[in-house]
C-alpha cells in the first residue's frame, strides 16, 4: 500500500476510485464503502484510494477532543490488510480547511486521477463543511468522475457511526 503522510504532495498517475472519512473504528458502515471501493476496482481496474485528516478536524475547528478508537496507525494497518492500494493522511491546515467543495474536488480529481468516488449519504466536506453527496454528483460532468452514495447501516434503528460506537464501548 502506498501511504501519503503529512504532506500535500501527493500524485497518482493510474485511474482511481476514492471515499473519504475520518474512519475511526472502522465499523460496518465503512466497510460498505471499502466494499464499494473494491467492487470498482474489480470492474473498472481502479486504484483504490482513501483519504483522511491527520486529525479529527472537529478537533481543530472547534477544540473538542473526542476520544479515538483507532489510532492513525492502526487504521494504516487495517487498510493494508483490507487491500487499499493507497492511503492519503492529509494534514488539516489552512490551505486545505478553506478550500470550497469545487475547488477540492478539482484538486484531488487532478492530484489522484479519480475517477469514482464513493461516500455516505450524510458526507459534508470543503469549507465549512458546505459540500455534500449532492455537490459531487453537480460536478460530476465537468470533473470526470462518477458518485456513488451509500446509505448509513442501521442498528436497531440507529444509524452507525463512530460515535454510536464509542458509546457501545462505554456501556
Amino acid at each position: 500500500m502506498i501511504s501519503f503522510k503529512n504532506t500535500l504532495d501527493f500524485y497518482l498517475e493510474n485511474e482511481s476510485v476514492i471515499t473519504f472519512g475520518k474512519f475511526d473504528g472502522l465499523h460496518r458502515g465503512h466497510e460498505l464503502l471499502m466494499d464499494n471501493l473494491k467492487e470498482k476496482k474489480a470492474l473498472c481496474g481502479y486504484q483504490t484510494v482513501v483519504f483522511t485528516f491527520d486529525i479529527p478536524p472537529k478537533k481543530e475547528l472547534t477544540g473538542e477532543i473526542s476520544k479515538q478508537i483507532t489510532t492513525n496507525t492502526e487504521k494504516e494497518q487495517i487498510f493494508e490488510e483490507a487491500g487499499v492500494d493507497c492511503l492519503i493522511e492529509c494534514p488539516f491546515i489552512p490551505k486545505v480547511m478553506t478550500l470550497e467543495p469545487e475547488e477540492f474536488i478539482k484538486w484531488l480529481v487532478e492530484k489522484l486521477n479519480v475517477k469514482a468516488v464513493v461516500v455516505g449519504d450524510d458526507f459534508c466536506f470543503g469549507h465549512n463543511r458546505s459540500g455534500n453527496h449532492k455537490t459531487l454528483k453537480q460536478f460530476e460532468k465537468k470533473y470526470g468522475y462518477e458518485t456513488i452514495v451509500v446509505k448509513k447501516v442501521k442498528d436497531n434503528g440507529r444509524d452507525i457511526s463512530s460515535t454510536y460506537i464509542r458509546e457501545e464501548i462505554a456501556l
